[in-house]
């Protein structure tokens, strides 16, 4: 049986880097909204401290901001690499 791979479907979070790197503001609202709960745990666990927890969150998220495109190009590179495994 000879079976050829479909390369992957775009997912919600492509489409979502996809707007990021059009520098599109509600994207990046998104990314707050659909991810800050679950790094905020992971943030808090890593500081421990409730005073600085949303500050750190929110530095982290101005560095997706700020460096999505080298993200981007990262993941290409690595389904690049990938592609024939």
């Amino acid at each position: 049986m000879n079976s050829v791979l479909a390369p992957p479907a775009a997912t919600d979070d492509d489409v979502l880097v996809q707007r990021l790197l059009a520098r599109d503001e509600h994207a990046l609202r998104l990314l707050q909204t659909r991810y800050a709960k679950s790094l905020l745990g992971v943030v808090l666990r890593l500081v421990r401290d409730e005073t600085l927890d949303q500050d750190v969150l929110q530095e982290g998220l101005l560095k997706v901001w700020l460096g999505i495109a080298s993200y981007a190009l990262n993941k290409r590179h690595w389904q690049s690499l990938n592609a024939g495994f």
